[in-house]
């Protein structure tokens, strides 16, 4: 029992210090901000994809403005190359009709188009907006909530560094292999993980009180021949305290 003694200050103190630490962990203030982050992130991608959206708009303007002069400029010349043809020749008026009427198509389709992306390009501007006011107040809040948060923690540091000076001064007194044994067990979230044996029954009978189950009979001889064993439910160090 002398030499589990330092593990058990040990053990006090670091579970001490595990609670400080859950405060921070669990403070309503981090899901809070872990939300912000994550509508922050969702409004900047919307910024982006906004940008990338109005560059390719802008792309298709500057050529269907290209591509509407040249078909404005092919109609013209058209119209004027129409009357020069004589009225005998049919075939030739007819071919040069049928190409006017496909550029005069050309150009009704191109500015459905344009009216089309001239509509997007509306809702474009609309959601970049939207989304960069958006950004700006979720950065606000975020910066405001981590204030506090980091403020809260400053309270929690001076304690948090006494629980963890004096850990590193205890663990010092502690076998590492007992040691080991107990840093593997907390890593799985096992705290307590070092718990008394009980019996009800003058020693027949011995539980782990750390998950409550009845030790078998070689763990009840181990705990009584060593004054200390593992829980075959739970793993837990279990000692025999005198």
């Amino acid at each position: 029992m002398k030499n589990l003694q330092p593990l058990l200050e040990y053990q006090k103190i670091d579970i001490q210090l595990r609670k400080e630490l859950d405060e921070i962990e669990k403070h309503e203030l981090q899901e809070k901000l872990r939300q912000a982050k994550e509508q922050f992130d969702v409004a900047k991608n919307n910024v982006v994809k906004s940008e990338q959206d109005a560059q390719s708009l802008l792309e298709f303007f500057d050529k269907a403005e290209k591509m509407l002069s040249e078909h404005s400029s092919k109609i013209d010349s058209a119209n004027k190359k129409l009357p020069k043809i004589s009225h005998e020749d049919i075939d030739m008026r007819g071919e040069a009709i049928v190409a006017l009427e496909g550029m005069v198509s050309k150009i009704i389709e191109l500015e459905k188009k344009m009216f089309e992306a001239k509509r997007k390009s509306e809702h474009v501007i609309d959601n970049y907006k939207l989304s960069s006011e958006r950004g700006k107040k979720l950065k606000d809040f975020h910066a405001n909530a981590k204030g506090k948060l980091d403020e809260f923690v400053s309270k929690k540091a001076p304690k948090i560094n006494e629980y963890k000076k004096s850990l590193l001064k205890i663990k010092e007194d502690i076998n590492p292999k007992l040691f080991a044994s107990y840093s593997d067990l907390t890593a799985k979230g096992k705290y307590p993980a070092i718990v008394e044996g009980k019996t009800s029954d003058s020693g027949k009978n011995y539980n782990c009180t750390g998950c409550g189950m009845s030790m078998s009979n070689a763990t009840r001889g181990a705990l009584l021949e060593s004054h200390i064993t593992n829980c075959e439910n739970c793993k837990r160090i279990v000692y025999l305290a005198k």
